[in-house]
């Protein structure tokens, strides 16, 4: 089957502008008739819009898209049984961050009255299942049960303090992240720092941290594209291979 530009505007909901602009960027090509010129949109044109959709819906940028789609070892089952792994855990982790809103309501309202654990227990315990589901088995492999056990119980016992240095240390490390991929020539003045940041982080999280761990750590973000779509995310295309370079280096 095929579509003008209006009637896939009508069946995507995406406006005729947007799909132009998609052209420009080489994501779409669609045919044009040879009678008026106008563009004909084909059974492959609507099933790349719908993947762009998708990948848009799980906050990647169109230029991640771009070269996801266009990657010679692309490969879209693949591809999609790995976003559907992540947007599952990311599921087991909203459902614990509304649990504890409406646990907060019913305090609010003077029904029930929250523990400082309580405020905190399902945010936390939402983080490692939506964690255990995306990276368990690799990291589990990698260190063992009992590290990985002890972790996680060590992260349930982080208190407010711990936790709000954690998410102001992930800030910095991104910030310096950004400000290396758009000034390259800044990376030898901030790169004992990022490991420093990132050496923090994984010794809060982690209660028996060493060397060692932090440099194994580092090649699993390399060795899975799961990994390394986070920090490429976060900060920009080719932060996590920078931070990797960065850790290694400071880890020998």
């Amino acid at each position: 089957m095929s579509y003008t530009i209006k009637e896939l505007s009508k069946l995507t909901g995406l406006t005729p502008r947007t799909l132009r602009y998609y052209e420009s960027l080489n994501l779409l090509k669609p045919k044009r008739n040879q009678l008026s010129n106008y563009r004909i949109y084909n059974d492959q044109d609507v099933k790349l819009i719908q993947q762009i959709m998708i990948f848009k819906e799980m906050d990647f940028e169109l230029k991640q898209i771009e070269r996801i789609l266009k990657s010679p070892t692309f490969d879209l089952l693949t591809e999609l049984e790995k976003q559907a792994e992540f947007l599952k855990a990311k599921q087991v982790h909203l459902n614990a961050v509304i649990n504890n809103v409406e646990q907060t309501i019913t305090e609010q309202k003077g029904l029930t009255k929250m523990t400082d654990q309580e405020r905190f227990k399902a945010l936390k315990q939402g983080q490692i299942d939506q964690n255990e589901a995306i990276y368990g088995s690799e990291i589990r492999d990698q260190y063992g049960d009992k590290l990985i056990d002890a972790s996680n119980q060590h992260y349930q016992s982080l208190d407010q303090k711990e936790m709000t240095q954690l998410t102001k240390i992930e800030h910095q490390l991104i910030g310096d992240l950004k400000t290396i991929l758009r000034e390259p020539d800044k990376k030898e003045t901030l790169a004992s720092q990022i490991f420093k940041l990132h050496q923090a982080w994984i010794q809060i999280i982690m209660p028996n941290y060493s060397l060692q761990i932090h440099r194994g750590i580092a090649q699993i973000y390399l060795s899975d594209k799961r990994f390394q779509a986070y920090y490429d995310q976060k900060a920009g295309s080719g932060a996590t291979k920078m931070l990797v370079g960065i850790i290694i280096r400071y880890t020998h």
